[in-house]
């Protein structure tokens, strides 16, 4: 079950794959994938709290954009880890959620996944 979401685009950063993209609610268990051509904001609203991995695209095109945050508002508690599927995350092998309702946007560069 989705809900609405809001296209995220900062002057300087490509809106890459968010026109048009409604927000995709996870709410079952287990690691979250992400996909290239269907995903833009991801809200992690598990029906029960547990930690959360949020594995990125493998092969992603420049510009590729996404916005993941803890819709459940349990962050602090069961952590939300995205990772990427090779490289990294502003230079860190992946990027942890740990403030309730906490959000990131990122970003392909081309050569790296970027924190806006």
């Amino acid at each position: 079950m989705g809900i609405s979401g809001t296209v995220i685009q900062d002057s300087g950063y490509p809106a890459g794959n968010c026109v048009g993209q409604a927000t995709r609610e996870v709410t079952s268990s287990g690691a979250i994938t992400v996909s290239a051509t269907t995903d833009c904001n991801i809200s992690v609203n598990k029906t029960s709290g547990a930690a959360t991995t949020v594995n990125l695209p493998s092969s992603p095109v420049t510009g590729l954009t996404f916005t993941i945050s803890d819709g459940k508002g349990d962050a602090q508690s069961h952590q939300i880890s995205i990772t990427p599927a090779a490289g990294n995350i502003s230079g860190q092998s992946s990027l942890i959620l740990a403030s309730n309702w906490a959000s990131a946007t990122i970003y392909y560069s081309g050569t790296q996944w970027l924190q806006k």
